[in-house]
């Protein structure tokens, strides 16, 4: 098994999880809503430099920390192109309901497709597209490791995502959760809020959603 060092953050009022993963001296941060000076910490701590900042969707919990992160290590943003018009529209006045929020959101370098491989150290991402929350959710696989990073889409306990905001699908998101359960039963889930589950614990959660 490649080796991955893995570390959850939690941030922001709706307590979102940025997820830093390290392999040799490369990195790649995921959803980084916020914990900036942490994760620059922990990239010191192990000599490492960020390589990619990787986002699941572009609501404003996951993205708030990406422009001073590009700015603090160069990091090169990845988006899928469905929810550039997320990641665009003005999250001020959501922020102003939280004043210690920094907005800070840098705009992409590349966009993540489905199947895409994202590579840093050692360590392959796979995009998976998992369109429902938002019209380009996706989230990164490591099959070596069976690492999950599910953004919105799939959490702990049977639940998921929300579809009932501005440009979510609840048809797209069963075809998601579908997709999602058909990985590995020993997968770990990373969720972007919340506690972490495995994929055979869903799937019995979700027997009644099937």
């Amino acid at each position: 098994m490649m080796k991955l060092i893995l570390k959850r953050f939690t941030v922001g009022p709706i307590r979102e999880h940025p997820y830093l993963l390290i392999s040799s001296s490369d990195a790649a941060v995921i959803d980084p809503g916020g914990g900036v000076e942490s994760i620059l910490e922990e990239l010191e701590k192990h000599q490492a430099r960020l390589k990619y900042i990787l986002l699941t969707h572009g609501h404003p919990d996951h993205i708030l920390a990406t422009g001073s992160l590009k700015k603090a290590t160069g990091a090169k943003i990845g988006i899928c192109q469905d929810d550039l018009v997320q990641l665009n529209l003005d999250w001020s006045k959501w922020a102003g309901n939280f004043p210690e929020l920094e907005i800070s959101i840098g705009q992409p370098d590349f966009f993540v497709k489905e199947s895409g491989k994202i590579e840093f150290g050692t360590i392959k991402l796979e995009v998976i597209y998992t369109p429902g929350h938002s019209p380009g959710s996706v989230c990164y696989y490591e099959s070596e490791n069976k690492c999950l990073f599910s953004g919105d889409t799939l959490f702990a306990e049977g639940s998921v995502g929300r579809t009932d905001l501005p440009g979510s699908e609840p048809a797209e998101m069963v075809k998601s959760i579908f997709k999602l359960l058909k990985l590995p039963s020993e997968t770990t889930i990373y969720p972007g809020h919340g506690i972490s589950s495995t994929i055979a614990k869903e799937t019995l959660a979700h027997r009644s959603f099937r």
